[in-house]
């Protein structure tokens, strides 16, 4: 595989990071000095966070944990190849294959990565929202939709994971 395909992708995770955390920023210019950054199961704040605490800890979601999870599997599959954890791997990684098996892999974690972006800035979208009134109070019905949402795609996410790289003669 050509290295400018493999970091393709990674630039990919890092452009929609960086549009993520500059949204982020720009829309949390409303967040209280001290808001509500973190709600118990009826929705009801526990914790809060200064605007600029908030501000750090939602970029380093938004743009550090997705780039690890489309980054890591690129930079173990140049070192490490035979530590990758997928199905079939001896299979799949043998010499003849591997080229198409990490573009593959590249491509999966980049979407991955992307979704995990997604929700990230739509649990931010929840927390601005519970912020903007009198009374600070979480939405547990969309964020139960949001992560159903996330969880449906993790779900299908692996299935095709599993097929993508089960043996061909299984």
């Amino acid at each position: 595989m050509s290295g400018s395909s493999g970091h393709s992708s990674l630039i990919l995770v890092a452009a929609v990071a960086v549009a993520a955390a500059a949204f982020i920023y720009l829309s949390s210019a409303g967040f209280p000095d001290v808001g509500a950054t973190h709600f118990d199961a009826r929705g009801e704040p526990n914790a809060t966070m200064s605007r600029g605490v908030y501000r750090g800890y939602m970029a380093f979601l938004v743009i550090v944990v997705p780039l690890l999870v489309a980054g890591l599997p690129m930079w173990v599959s140049r070192r490490w190849p035979m530590l990758l954890n997928i199905p079939n791997r001896e299979y799949w990684l043998a010499p003849e294959r591997s080229a198409d098996t990490l573009t593959s892999l590249r491509a999966r974690t980049a979407f991955l990565a992307i979704a995990m972006i997604l929700l990230i800035s739509f649990v931010h979208l929840l927390v601005m929202r519970a912020n903007a009134g009198d009374e600070p109070e979480l939405d547990q019905q969309l964020l139960l939709i949001g992560l159903g949402a996330f969880l449906t795609l993790m779900i299908g996410w692996i299935v095709s994971l599993y097929r993508r790289f089960r043996r061909p003669d299984a």
